[in-house]
């Protein structure tokens, strides 16, 4: 948190299959909050935001109780404490995801959320990218392109703009645009790979970005689909 203190800086770290860590005094030590986060049979937490508004969130990821059995519906989905991570609430409880990727909160508004989500199963045709504006009250799909989404990501300064990517098999494109707000999509069809997880803008350049990859590395190249 970069509003505490030098030198007596809060952290938060999520730690898999255990839950939200935080400490006060600059890493010295650590205490588990966890009051409202998973459950005791999914606490796979793996990733965690604090927005600039104070809002923190973490998400857990997917979990099959056996090899072969469906994923568990318990504890998996996006999180959020408004009290330093003393208690936690569910934000897409309107909304369930039995296998979510990836989670990006808009700069600008804590209540603007993007998941990416993946089919839980061959039968199951409900992956893509959701986004909420309520801070969860209500979720839209606004990008489908294959049954692995990974995320979306915010363009920071252009406003409509966002990035969908695609992983584990894209059967088309693995990286997307859409120019105003999910209505109409362009893909990136000139990029040698398709397994891509996040996005990531160079703050010194306003028409590159750079990807990761699942296999692939980092690349960096233009923030709009080459034109043939």
């Amino acid at each position: 948190d970069s509003r505490s203190p030098k030198d007596e800086r809060t952290l938060y770290t999520g730690v898999f299959m255990e839950g939200v860590y935080k400490s006060i005094d600059d890493g010295k030590t650590w205490t588990l909050k966890k009051n409202g986060l998973g459950r005791p049979q999914n606490m796979r937490v793996y990733r965690v935001i604090l927005h600039k508004d104070g809002t923190l969130f973490a998400i857990i990821c997917a979990k099959r109780p056996a090899s072969g059995k469906p994923l568990m519906s318990e504890g998996v989905g996006l999180y959020r404490s408004g009290d330093g991570a003393e208690t936690w609430e569910k934000v897409n409880a309107s909304r369930p995801f039995l296998y979510p990727k990836d989670f990006t909160v808009h700069p600008e508004n804590s209540n603007i959320i993007l998941i990416g989500t993946c089919d839980s199963s061959w039968q199951d045709k409900s992956g893509g990218l959701y986004r909420t504006d309520d801070g969860g009250k209500s979720w839209q799909c606004i990008g489908r392109e294959g049954r692995q989404t990974f995320g979306g990501y915010f363009h920071p300064k252009r406003d409509g703009w966002i990035y969908m990517t695609l992983t584990e098999g894209a059967p088309g494109a693995g990286l997307w645009l859409t120019q105003d707000n999910g209505l109409t999509w362009e893909a990136f069809n000139d990029l040698p790979f398709s397994n891509i997880q996040r996005v990531a803008f160079d703050q010194s350049d306003d028409d590159s970005m750079y990807v990761t990859t699942f296999g692939g590395s980092v690349w960096r190249g233009p923030v709009v689909p080459h034109k043939d």
